[in-house]
């Protein structure tokens, strides 16, 4: 730096003193240097004359006041005391003395400005240094910027060269992995070759991963060098391991398979096929099995030893091997591995056991002396045994299901299926196959199948099968029922030997047959309804026995059918008792089977309707004739081309519902006894009601009072036949009907529109007295006995059971609504009269 600023040094000056001063200029000096002329001292004169003569301008007075104020202070500060003017040289040289001090001051001022002069200078020179010593630094930091500017160019080129020594190891190392898969080969070729190599060690089980490696590293990367060739040598080492792998456990499963037969054969010689138990792994905790062993339950033993013991003294070095298999079954080359090992242990299953089991349902149908349930019951725990051993034979060698377990397992229920099917098609016992549904579905479903999940899970194909068939061999019989025993039944002398029958003692159940189980019936043993008509009885306990067998879809279409036809039967039978017996016997049978029938389905949850569907074929004849009439409509491009039409028949919908029909009939059958029971007991009132309102509708002149039949005395005489008729033709009506219907409800609600009819009758016949007759002749008839004969209708009923009578007479407007409160009530006659078995409401 001393190069290039200077090293000049200005002192500072110092501060001037007294002697400094004084000792500059003395006083004759002053006064030689400092004397005027006389023309300068005549002017002085003059000016000071003329300044005495002026005045002071205000504002000079009060600046000199004010600087007198300040000398006199500054005297007193100098102890000045001011006088007058100068009097003598004592004074002067005072006055003198003070000016000279001034004169000091001021110099001292002035060396002060002069002082302050030279820092001036010297500040402008510090100034011009800090400006060189500035642009000196700019130069210095331009040069540090290039100096930076190229060491961070170094230190980014040495860091290129770092990450680019990180590429280089990188992808030194990324080409030794990738080479480390081609450079096995050779040590994996040489491996596979050994003699002692064993696919159960876990060095072939390593040899297998590195294949799997490198064959998955290869077929992703084709597009290296010699890629093709490295994968194809690859591959070919694999399936030579995959070989090696099936022949071991082919060759296991095989070798074993034949020490098992060979030992069958030489524990049983003469009988290679014994029938024996069920086979079942004692390893089962879920449910109890059933097993049936023959000759004795030592084979039952020896064959669980033979079939499932044996194989799993192979299955735990086998099922290592078979894991490994089944996590690359992803693999195509491992999935056909993991299938044909399946397959070999299948066909060795199958071979081992298909005879096996086939004897076994063979000899479970001759043994069941043809009892189907016991039969079907023993069949399908045994075939659920075999399914269950197996389930956990298979789980002991491999972890997978598999579709090959689920078809040995149906091919071994197959057996048990075909064995069977004939049995049960050929049944004609609706109640055996009844309980063969409820066997299935109860106790082979719910009770094992649901409870025991997937051990047992492909029997429940077979077992759904065998369901089905029975319910449409089921549904068949109860059609065939329906149209032979209901629809088509016949009845005899005794059945329509009513109301005998009605007294009749119970038959003798030691002389009823019992039913075998080729006949197609479904009486009980023991008629505990004999007062019912038979084809009654049949359709409830067909009904009973079939509900909750079938679908409810199917229930109720054969329960519309089975309703339908009884209540024709019924109907049939009711005119065959009213052309033998009596009318009013026809009538009460009806009224009294309708009721019970309509009681016993109400516990069905069904609709009894059925809805059909079919083509209205009428419609075609009119196309047709539009084709005769023009041919060449059929070339119209529109709805009314007829080809169009003939595609798009209507659809017929008609639905039926038998409960429907049944009230219907009920509440016809109800109106009938009443208009038959009303007439018959007040026969000569209604046919003089009837006489009377014809001629009062004529155009006669004379009054009814003066007709013979209407006078007052045959008034009299025919309130007398009235009386008569109740007593001897209505008392025997209800006796009659009580008989049929000993219900006491449904006896008031069938009697009270009677009741209601015929005192509407009686009070018709008052009305006509109060009309058509003079007082006199009012007098003359005995009316009282109007009154009495309406109490006698109301009181008849009641009389007979003693119970307190009803007087009032109703209008006969209320004659349907106690018809129709007949019908919706009538159903307490039938749980009142007999209660219904436990069988008609399962």
């Amino acid at each position: 730096m001393s190069s290039h600023i200077g090293t000049e040094v200005t002192k500072a000056p110092t501060t001037p003193t007294k002697s400094n001063v004084s000792s500059g200029v003395s006083l004759k000096d002053w006064e030689k240097k400092s004397a005027f002329r006389e023309d300068f001292l005549e002017s002085i004169s003059k000016i000071q004359s003329f300044c005495e003569s002026r005045p002071i301008p205000e504002k000079f007075i009060k600046e000199k006041k004010h600087k007198k104020t300040q000398s006199q202070a500054k005297n007193e500060e100098l102890g000045i005391v001011e006088e007058d003017g100068i009097r003598n040289l004592q004074q002067f040289y005072s006055w003198y003395e003070s000016i000279e001090k001034d004169n000091v001051e001021e110099e001292i001022y002035n060396y002060r400005v002069e002082t302050l002069s030279s820092y001036r200078d010297h500040c402008v020179g510090i100034l011009k240094e800090v400006e060189a010593v500035l642009k000196y630094l700019e130069e210095l930091e331009d040069k540090y910027q290039i100096v930076a500017k190229k060491t961070g160019e170094l230190h980014q080129a040495c860091e290129d060269l770092v990450v680019e020594q990180d590429e280089m190891e990188g992808l030194s190392n990324s080409i030794e992995k990738k080479l480390a898969y081609f450079n096995e080969l050779p040590q994996l070729t040489s491996r596979l070759s050994l003699a002692s190599l064993s696919v159960y060690d876990n060095s072939f089980q390593n040899i297998l991963l590195k294949l799997d490696a490198c064959i998955d590293f290869i077929s992703k990367h084709k597009n290296y060098r010699e890629a093709e060739t490295y994968l194809s040598k690859y591959k070919q080492l694999q399936n030579r391991g995959l070989t090696l792998v099936k022949n071991e456990i082919v060759s296991s499963l095989k070798n074993i398979t034949l020490q098992i037969l060979h030992q069958m054969k030489e524990a049983n010689p003469s009988n290679n096929n014994t029938t024996n138990g069920t086979g079942n792994n004692t390893n089962s905790e879920n449910t109890t099995e059933t097993e049936t062993t023959s000759p004795s339950s030592s084979n039952g033993t020896h064959n669980e030893t033979y079939f499932y013991v044996k194989f799993r003294t192979i299955a735990s070095k086998m099922k290592p091997l078979a894991e490994e298999i089944e996590k690359r079954s992803k693999v195509k080359e491992y999935s056909i591995l993991l299938e044909d090992c399946h397959s070999c242990y299948f066909e060795q299953r199958l071979l081992l056991l298909g005879d096996f089991v086939n004897s076994n349902v063979m000899a479970l149908c001759s043994s069941s002396e043809g009892d189907l349930c016991t039969m079907m019951r023993t069949g399908c725990m045994y075939l659920m045994g075999v399914c269950r051993s197996e389930y956990q034979l298979f789980h002991h060698f491999f972890n997978t299901k598999g579709t090959g377990l689920t078809l040995l397992l149906e091919k071994f229920s197959s057996n048990l299926y075909y064995s069977y099917r004939p049995l049960y098609i050929r049944c004609s016992n609706i109640e055996t196959l009844c309980q063969l549904v409820y066997l299935l579905r109860t106790e082979i479903i719910s009770e094992n199948l649901d409870s025991q999940g997937d051990s047992v899970e492909s029997f429940r194909p077979i077992v759904n099968r065998m369901l089905q068939d029975v319910q449409v061999r089921l549904a068949f019989l109860v059609q065939t029922f329906i149209r032979d025993e209901i629809s088509g039944y016949l009845p005899s002398d005794d059945d329509l030997d009513y109301p005998s029958k009605l007294e009749a003692t119970k038959p003798d159940p030691e002389k009823i047959t019992r039913p075998t189980m080729e006949q197609n019936t479904l009486m009980p043993y023991t008629r505990a309804y004999y007062s019912w008509y038979p084809t009654l009885e049949r359709t409830l306990v067909c009904l009973s026995k079939l509900y909750l067998t079938v679908e409810t879809n199917i229930f109720e279409g054969l329960a519309t059918e089975a309703v339908d036809a009884c209540a024709y039967t019924l109907v049939f039978a009711s005119k065959l008792i009213s052309t033998k017996k009596s009318i009013l016997d026809g009538q009460l049978f009806l009224i009294k089977h309708l009721l019970i029938l309509r009681e016993q389905i109400t516990p069905f949850d069904v609709s009894f309707s059925i809805i059909e569907q079919s083509l209205d074929f009428n419609y075609l004849r009119n196309v047709l004739k539009n084709i005769l009439s023009g041919p060449s409509s059929v070339f119209y491009l529109n709805s009314q081309n007829p080809l169009v039409a003939m595609m798009n028949l209507p659809l017929e919908i008609l639905k039926t519902d038998s409960k429907k029909e049944l009230e219907k009939g009920l509440r016809g059958a109800i109106e009938v006894f009443i208009v038959s029971t009303v007439r018959t007991s007040l026969e000569p009132l209604v046919s003089f009601l009837t006489r009377a309102s014809a001629f009062i509708n004529s155009t006669q002149e004379h009054s009814l009072r003066m007709q013979t039949f209407a006078s007052p005395p045959n008034l009299n005489l025919l309130l007398d036949d009235i009386s008569k008729n109740l007593t001897e033709r209505l008392e025997p009506i209800l006796s009659k009907m009580c008989e049929y219907i000993p219900n006491t409800a449904t006896q008031t609600i069938l009697y009270r529109p009677i009741a209601d009819q015929m005192c509407d009758s009686i009070e018709q016949l008052n009305r006509l007295i109060n009309t058509q007759y003079l007082p006199d002749d009012r007098i003359t008839i005995n009316r009282d006995k109007l009154t009495t004969l309406s109490n006698q209708v109301r009181n008849q009923l009641q009389e007979r059971r003693n119970a307190p009578p009803t007087n009032s007479i109703k209008s006969p407007e209320n004659t349907n609504s106690n018809n129709n409160t007949l019908v919706q009530a009538g159903t307490s006659d039938a749980s009142a009269e007999i209660k219904a078995p436990p069988a008609l409401l399962q």
